[in-house]
């Protein structure tokens, strides 16, 4: 019950997101553990649209950011459920 009402909060808040933000997540949750860098090329935007979408996902609870310990001058973005 309590799964079905997170589900629930979920998708409302998926549904209220610009669609530049819902092309990041799609990305994210399909390809799995990404770099910004790696979502610019994928989705094919541009970086401050991308950073905009990373900060409304990241502000919704929708994503996590991680360190990236390949590389530390990179995060890396993942879904959070």
């Amino acid at each position: 019950m309590i799964a079905e009402a997170v589900v629930k909060q979920e998708l409302d808040v998926y549904k209220s997101i610009p669609p530049s933000a819902k092309t990041v997540y799609d990305l994210i949750k399909e390809q799995g553990p990404i770099t910004a860098k790696d979502i610019q090329n994928g989705c094919k935007l541009a970086p401050r649209t991308v950073r905009y979408a990373l900060k409304i996902l990241l502000d919704a609870h929708l994503i996590q950011r991680l360190p990236n310990l390949k590389d530390m001058r990179q995060n890396i973005y993942r879904t959070t459920n």
